[in-house]
């Protein structure tokens, strides 16, 4: 069974793309984040998985889940906690694979998460390198908690230590294209200047609209 787990914060204006400021105040930075999350889920719905789950980080302000998605509220902890409970949930049935994305990578795409479900037929662990250093995705065939204990989340080292640890452990890995993140005003000024030159695979449609929509794209 081939689950995909989005990762995913409530729109909510000031708790969501905080560190898009000043180039967007709260608003828009929140509309912008309801925008990259759609594409995401997109992408989670276009793929061939099996199981699709929405991990809210909270359950205020979260809207109903999509049609087909289960949902819950995220584990306490940092990111390697919940990404371990991520996967202890998803990967509960025998012979799964599980692949886990946030919202934050606009060029997601269902081709990609169907990569990551591929490799992981014939590796143990498939990690998708975000151009700041962490992962815009994650995959496993078994729970490994070890592995995200004690790593240095929300730095640009996060994807190269899991790399190595995960080698460390003896886990064969396989590592996908490295796709750009989405956190601060250089990476929107960046993204601006991708979709502006017509990278048709720089975003998704709903973040090229919400782009539109704020005037930062004819």
């Amino acid at each position: 069974m081939n689950h995909v787990t989005v990762l995913a914060h409530p729109p909510l204006p000031g708790r969501v793309q905080s560190r898009l400021s000043p180039a967007l105040p709260a608003a828009l930075a929140a509309r912008f984040h309801h925008a990259m999350l759609g594409d995401a889920i997109a992408a989670a719905i276009a793929c061939r998985a099996d199981a699709r789950t929405i991990a809210w980080s909270e359950i205020e302000g979260a809207p109903a889940a999509p049609p087909g998605f289960a949902a819950y509220t995220q584990e306490a902890g940092d990111l390697g906690a919940r990404l371990a409970d991520a996967f202890a949930r998803a990967l509960s049935t025998p012979a799964s694979r599980a692949v886990v994305v946030s919202s934050d990578c606009p060029a997601l795409q269902a081709a990609a998460l169907d990569a990551a479900f591929a490799a992981l037929g014939t590796h143990d662990v498939v990690a998708g390198p975000a151009s700041g250093g962490g992962c815009w995705l994650l995959g496993l065939t078994r729970p490994a908690p070890e592995l995200l204990r004690d790593m240095p989340w929300s730095t640009d080292a996060v994807c190269a230590r899991t790399l190595e640890r995960a080698s460390a452990l003896g886990l064969r890995v396989a590592r996908l294209e490295t796709l750009a993140d989405l956190d601060t005003p250089a990476d929107l000024a960046a993204l601006v200047g991708e979709c502006a030159r017509g990278r048709a695979d720089g975003c998704g449609p709903r973040t090229r609209e919400a782009l539109r929509g704020m005037g930062l794209l004819p």
